[in-house]
């Protein structure tokens, strides 16, 4: 998977889900900024860049169904489920 990931990502939608304890709390479609970008580097690092300035780095482990962010400031997870990569 790991060859499959590398490189920049334009995310043009997504769903936003998050839970607390198991629970799901809030839900909402995410639409990406113009110019918004996830860039997955060798090594198992990356970045996030919102569109407007600000970039966030994150470590990430990939398998066939799931893309897992670990950002670097903070203790945020981000868990991406893959229907299909293209």
């Amino acid at each position: 998977m790991r060859s499959q990931v590398v490189g920049k990502w334009v995310v043009a939608n997504a769903v936003e889900i998050d839970y607390v304890d198991g629970a799901e709390v809030f839900r909402a479609d995410m639409f990406a900024l113009s110019g918004a970008y996830l860039e997955f580097k060798e090594g198992e690092k990356g970045s996030i860049y919102d569109g407007e300035g600000d970039v966030d780095a994150f470590t990430y482990t990939a398998t066939k169904e799931n893309l897992v962010l670990n950002y670097i400031e903070g203790d945020d997870v981000t868990v991406y489920h893959i229907k299909e990569l293209t």
